[in-house]
């Protein structure tokens, strides 16, 4: 049960629309609520517990990493406009997991799946010509691993 008073303005208003429309005051005065609480942002109203947000939280995350992401991007596209060449940086003697030799980024491409992946497509550019297929072979790498195995080199 809930009494509310009324400017007189509101209440003259509120008798006009009832006798209008059908309705009781009653009925139109919770349409009114139901309606207002569509519009309240209650995303944005304090809690006294804390709780896992989820949508709103997951979407600002994504938004962060989408972003990030673009920015590797346009610096793979750097490296393939310049034709930027890479070799594996050296590890103590030991074979890395870099591609060793001279190496092209040519394109890129993101996965597919939830964490979306970006990859740099690279070719490799050996010191002497190469036949067959090979000359077609292209490396595929995750960004991330790119940047911690190889290294750009400058021709002398």
């Amino acid at each position: 049960m809930l009494s509310v008073r009324l400017p007189s303005e509101l209440e003259t208003q509120l008798d006009f629309l009832a006798r209008a429309s059908g309705q009781s005051k009653n009925q139109i005065v919770a349409q009114a609520l139901a309606d207002h609480f569509k519009t309240v942002e209650l995303g944005s109203l304090p809690l006294q517990q804390a709780v896992q947000e989820n949508a709103a939280e997951s979407m600002v995350q994504r938004q962060k990493a989408y972003a990030e992401q673009y920015q590797h991007a346009h610096e793979i596209a750097d490296w393939c406009q310049r034709n930027a060449m890479f070799t594996a940086k050296p590890n103590n003697g030991t074979p890395g997991r870099g591609v060793h030799g001279r190496n092209v980024p040519v394109g890129f491409s993101d996965s597919f799946d939830r964490d979306r992946t970006l990859y740099v497509i690279a070719r490799h550019m050996p010191a002497y010509p190469s036949y067959g297929t090979d000359r077609y072979h292209l490396y595929v790498r995750s960004f991330q691993e790119w940047k911690d195995y190889m290294m750009e080199v400058r021709p002398a």
